[in-house]
């Protein structure tokens, strides 16, 4: 499949809105190709996005639970923040004792710190500036230390712990654009993705356009 053809039928199948008047026969199909050429920058002639138009196979209407879904994304807010590291650390019988001690080294209003425990493994997730805190209780345990993250956080309210498909969209829509997600933390009503600093602008675009 030709990469317009692939790029258009993708934007296409994000939007409602278009699939309806498209199904309708009430849009001029060469005024929807000039549109999407200029909306979504598309390096193509006009006639090879009306052909793409024209062979675009509808879908069936959506239902009423992806409806939820997608209004749920309209209503988000996203946030990014920079310089990130995820730390991955051996789960001992010290860990306890020294994850508090360690907390006592954190200013919980300034300093952002996420923790997963896992059953043989944790992981701490930091301001890469505080990396050497990390180290100086669990050097002997840490496993592998990643840096130069970028998290973005995506509060859908807590709606979405009854929504089927949210972390499927979220998943796809990064995957799709053909980015690496390092980390991955639902933490109701936020979901926060950690991607690569160089992909976070690529990364936050194609989320935030779920909002629109």
């Amino acid at each position: 499949m030709p990469n317009i053809t692939r790029d258009v039928w993708k934007i296409l199948d994000r939007d409602l809105v278009l699939q309806k008047v498209l199904a309708m026969n009430v849009i001029n199909v060469r005024a929807l190709a000039k549109y999407l050429i200029k909306k979504e920058n598309l390096a193509a002639s006009i006639d090879s996005v009306i052909s793409a138009i024209r062979r675009y196979k509808l879908k069936a209407p959506p239902n009423e639970e992806t409806l939820v879904t997608l209004n749920l994304f309209r209503e988000a807010k996203i946030t990014t923040r920079n310089n990130m590291a995820c730390v991955t650390i051996k789960k001992t019988h010290k860990t306890k004792v020294y994850l508090k001690n360690l907390l006592e080294k954190f200013n919980l209003s300034n300093d952002a710190i996420r923790i997963i425990k896992g059953e043989t493994n944790i992981k701490l997730i930091v301001d890469q500036k505080n990396i050497e805190k990390i180290m100086i209780f669990f050097q002997e345990d840490v496993i592998s230390v990643k840096e130069n993250l970028s998290e973005i956080s995506i509060n859908l309210g807590y709606e979405i712990e009854n929504t089927k498909g949210i972390i499927a969209k979220i998943t796809n829509e990064i995957m799709l654009k053909g980015i690496n997600i390092s980390e991955f933390i639902c933490s109701v009503p936020e979901v926060l993705v950690y991607v690569k600093k160089e992909d976070l602008l690529k990364a936050y675009e194609t989320l935030f356009s779920l909002t629109n």
